[in-house]
């Protein structure tokens, strides 16, 4: 069963599913055992907590060079195994389909993506993640926020 949206949430939904399908994030789908309804909620316009300028200060002491990074989407960059995607199936008045790379909102998110930061300590090791958690930097590199 469809859960109705209303319909001023239609075009957007069905603007969004369509920017999904075309970039490969989604697919559609003949069926699955696992199917959840969407859920459509606004995003906030709120605040992030960031550390304090003083803590970043003292971390950055001797830098030269610095950078900041925004991975557009970064958690639609993780690609789902093949075995996992059907438990993300989900339904609108559209169609039934599945994400083919990891969607917001999952609870192991967060730690997939920063496992993905760490992965490659040589390849990251002017890199500062922060997502809550302080990683690696050197005082002659860069930083980068995501």
């Amino acid at each position: 069963m469809v859960t109705r949206l209303p319909l001023s949430l239609r075009e957007a939904v069905s603007k969004e599913i369509n920017k999904l399908l075309s970039q490969g994030i989604i697919e559609r789908i003949d069926a699955s055992e696992w199917v959840s309804p969407i859920v459509v909620v606004r995003k906030k316009d709120d605040m992030f907590p960031l550390p304090h300028i003083d803590d970043l200060l003292l971390r950055f002491k001797g830098a030269t060079v610095f950078s900041a990074l925004d991975l557009r989407s970064a958690y639609h960059q993780l690609v789902l195994h093949e075995n996992s995607r059907d438990l993300t199936a989900f339904i609108t008045d559209e169609g039934l389909f599945r994400f083919c790379r990891l969607p917001y909102g999952l609870c192991s998110a967060t730690v997939s993506i920063s496992k993905s930061h760490v992965r490659h300590p040589t390849r990251f090791t002017w890199c500062c993640l922060l997502l809550g958690r302080y990683r690696r930097f050197r005082a002659y590199g860069v930083v980068a926020w995501y």
